[in-house]
């Protein structure tokens, strides 16, 4: 039989007793820990304290800049929100005035100048959409739906030349943009249109430069009579 320590429990399964030294030791090793992390407590506490007054300022103003940017985002959000109920009921000088917003808030989205020009277009104001279409293209040089308004403003202007500049632009970069090839066959009718007009105009003046002999001698080598 298994000798049994006094409580009962097998010596070979009782734990060996623990010196005075052994506990002194493990005392002292707390205690060192403790201190240790104590100091380390300590020196992080005297590194912030050390933090210059640039640094912390340039902190704050992180801190600042984060909120402000938070603000922003939220206030982006409702001005879209709001421009998109105004379009759903055709008023677009509401919708304007969102876009613009839109385009306060956040400038360097291209999205919300072409919007703004979209605006611009739907209540006539051509030499505004035009503004605002080249400003999205300035900060989106591949936004192929910004060199489409673009031309679509030039063509209202009829500045023909350009719209279709503007349009092969954005071909360049889509070739098989529905909107742009279709703007662009209106520009070539309206350039062709344009040009009819130039040489009715040009044959009237010569006419009308005409003595009744040379106009009767016109018609006839023209056989008109």
């Amino acid at each position: 039989m298994p000798t049994r320590s006094k409580y009962g429990i097998p010596v070979e399964f009782a734990k060996p007793p623990v010196s005075k030294a052994d506990k002194k030791a493990a005392a002292a090793k707390k205690k060192a820990a403790k201190a240790e992390k104590d100091a380390q407590r300590a020196k992080e506490e005297a590194e912030e304290e050390e933090m210059g007054e640039e640094e912390r300022e340039a902190a704050e103003a992180a801190a600042r800049e984060a909120e402000e940017r938070k603000n922003v985002e939220k206030r982006l959000q409702a001005a879209k929100t709001k421009a998109q109920r105004a379009i759903s009921k055709h008023d677009w000088a509401e919708a304007l005035k969102h876009y613009s917003e839109c385009t306060e808030l956040e400038p360097d989205d291209h999205l919300n100048w072409s919007n703004r020009a979209a605006a611009h277009q739907q209540l006539g104001l051509f030499e505004e959409m035009l503004a605002d279409a080249t400003k999205s293209t300035e900060v989106k040089p591949d936004y192929v739906k910004g060199w489409w308004r673009v031309g679509q403003a030039n063509l209202h202007l009829e500045n023909l030349d350009e719209a279709e500049e503007a349009l092969r632009r954005g071909l360049e970069l889509d070739p098989e943009n529905a909107n742009c090839l279709e703007c662009l066959t209106s520009v070539e009718q309206a350039k062709a249109a344009e040009q009819e007009a130039d040489e009715y105009d040009i044959l009237l003046k010569e006419l009308k430069a005409l003595d009744p002999t040379q106009l009767h001698e016109r018609a006839l080598g023209a056989g008109l009579l």
